[in-house]
């Protein structure tokens, strides 16, 4: 039984003036085109061969044309086997008890010269557990611009300021592992998670096994294998909990994150001075696009900072980010690609009772189930606060005569 996952980092970064960059041309060419949620379109990167050890760096060659793959972790690093490949997957073994900090870098064939490349394709296989919980994986990673996952997936995803942790939720079987990237069908997109990154020169991730007996193989391949499934659900992003946790909690294990990733490459971030196509003779020069159509991923959410440093949001999160965003004095970007740069005025929500329909001269108890509130008493008689006390104190929500709530605090 074999865990994969491998996940990686890159924050892309833009610059605050309006002068293109390097950065800023490329991420706008990747939205002219950009196939991230997609089964096709991304840059096929194929592992065949490698060579070396996880502590002097795996050296996966010719991923593609003229360009080598180097896997190494960033500080100690523990297992139990040897790490590398099987079948067409790379594999990171982690200790069970331990976890790491592992970097991918695309260098120029036969050297350690880092080069970058777009629209990149992520999938880590077969993240699952054993009994008990014993020797569960989860992955932390962060600047994904789009994931995949299907509406059935076995996994817990947290989200927080454009990095996420992935995390296993149910016991595995022995040899439940997909034989190859090809074999990935609907039973193993449960356990897979895919990502796309628009521009990186390095991928980083922090992979982690729970107390168990030897070691996990992280499973790795450049394919967005969930979005080739029929039950892909775009958008789609799991709960931050494993079950049977309300889809709204966060307070679990998985529910944060620790991993802070390396600062990007120069390379990443090399401005040069780009210039721009001239218009046809007798028509006008084209606009320049849309601030938030050249900046964030389309159907995404994203804030900007005031020096230009960019965060993509994959949950909605019923505008709990954009509104830390715009408080912060950022600029926010809508799903519908609409630029926001002041905070959005709410109505006032309707007060409990009067939402939940209490009739007035009625008490009535509601309890959390499910991740909704629900009536489990009702009572038009006085009950000389009995049934109040009893409602607040068991954590529910009791709404008096007068349809007033009351809770804990």
């Amino acid at each position: 039984m074999k865990v994969g996952s491998l996940l990686s980092t890159f924050i892309a970064t833009c610059n605050a003036d309006e002068s293109f960059s390097l950065l800023q041309h490329r991420v706008s060419q990747h939205f002219a085109a950009n196939t991230s949620g997609s089964c096709v379109g991304h840059t096929e990167l194929k592992l065949s061969t490698v060579t070396g050890t996880i502590d002097t760096g795996l050296r996966y060659a010719s991923v593609t044309d003229g360009v080598d793959l180097v896997v190494k972790p960033l500080g100690e690093h523990k297992s139990a086997a040897d790490s590398g490949m099987v079948s067409d997957f790379g594999i990171v073994n982690v200790l069970t008890g331990s976890s790491t900090e592992v970097e991918m870098r695309f260098v120029e064939a036969g050297s350690d010269n880092p080069t970058v490349l777009e629209n990149i394709a992520f999938s880590l296989y077969d993240m699952d557990e054993g009994k008990a919980g014993k020797g569960r994986v989860s992955m932390q990673l962060c600047g994904p611009i789009d994931a995949a996952f299907p509406a059935n997936s076995e996994l817990a995803v947290h989200e927080s300021e454009g990095c996420y942790h992935i995390s296993s939720c149910l016991r595995g079987a022995k040899g439940n592992e997909p034989a190859s990237v090809a074999a990935v069908d609907n039973a193993a997109a449960v356990r897979t998670a895919t990502f796309w990154f628009e521009r990186a020169a390095r991928l980083s991730f922090k992979m982690e096994v729970t107390p168990g007996w030897g070691g996990r193989n992280f499973m790795f391949a450049f394919e967005p294998s969930n979005a080739c499934q029929p039950n892909y659900q775009p958008d789609f992003v799991p709960q931050s909990c494993c079950p049977p946790a309300d889809a709204e909690s966060e307070d679990c294990d998985n529910a944060v994150i620790d991993f802070t990733p390396p600062e990007p490459l120069p390379i990443e971030t090399t401005t040069t001075t780009t210039t721009t196509q001239k218009p046809e003779p007798g028509k006008p020069p084209a606009p320049p696009p849309p601030f938030c159509k050249a900046k964030c991923p389309k159907g995404k959410r994203c804030c900007f900072a005031k020096n230009g440093k960019r965060t993509v949001y994959l949950k909605k999160n019923d505008g709990k980010y954009r509104d830390k965003c715009l408080r912060d004095g950022k600029t926010w970007c809508c799903d519908n690609g609409k630029k926001l740069t002041k905070p959005v005025s709410k109505p006032k929500p309707e007060p409990f009772c009067k939402l939940k329909k209490c009739k007035k001269g009625v008490r009535y108890c509601f309890k959390r189930k499910n991740g909704k509130w629900a009536q489990v008493g009702k009572w038009p008689k006085a009950t000389n606060g009995k049934k109040k006390s009893q409602c607040v104190n068991a954590g529910g929500r009791y709404c008096d005569p007068n349809g007033e709530m009351f809770a804990k605090r």
